[in-house]
């Protein structure tokens, strides 16, 4: 029934930016559905044809990539791009039907290294599984990549250790490299 099916959707919406606002982190909050359904997405609405299928298709069975830099085809649908997000955490649904996609927001994972003084000449960042980086370097947002491709973080194995310290150079001086691996 078109009510109840109505109904149900005002329900996740509203379930959808009530987390948003308990947890500044969450940019926003999708729900990708089949063709026969509508996204819901917790800033666009439900506006636009779902496109699951299509989105699990290049995966050819592979097991979805938990954390993500973006969701390319979910971003042409909703006329987004990669930068207006840091990053994706994505899920199927148990049933395997659709999937769920929360943005993480650069803004908040800013706000939150900023709160952090090290001292002077200390840089503080978040380096996201494919390189993409939110830096921080004397109250400053850096635009350039830090840690990424550097040999002291590539020599890095999640395998042995998910956090460390090391002592490093970088750009000539030395440095106390702090790390700690989240999944």
């Amino acid at each position: 029934d078109a009510a109840i099916n109505n109904a149900a959707q005002e329900a996740i919406q509203t379930s959808m930016i009530d987390s948003m606002s308990a947890n500044p982190f969450i940019q926003s909050i999708h729900i990708v559905t089949d063709d026969s359904q509508m996204i819901l997405s917790s800033d666009k609405g439900a506006t636009i044809r779902g496109i699951y299928q299509n989105w699990i298709d290049p995966m050819q069975g592979e097991t979805l990539e938990r954390w993500a830099d973006s969701h390319e085809l979910l971003d042409q649908a909703l006329g987004y791009t990669a930068n207006d997000y840091l990053m994706a955490c994505q899920m199927d649904t148990q049933d395997n039907n659709a999937g769920v996609i929360v943005d993480i927001s650069r803004d908040a994972v800013v706000n939150f290294l900023e709160q952090y003084d090290f001292g002077k000449g200390s840089i503080i960042g978040f380096v996201t599984p494919s390189g993409k980086e939110v830096v921080c370097a004397g109250g400053e947002i850096l635009t350039d990549n830090v840690f990424y491709g550097q040999d002291f973080f590539n020599n890095i194995n999640p395998a042995e250790k998910t956090n460390g310290i090391s002592h490093v150079k970088y750009k000539g001086a030395e440095y106390a490299f702090f790390y700690s691996r989240n999944e």
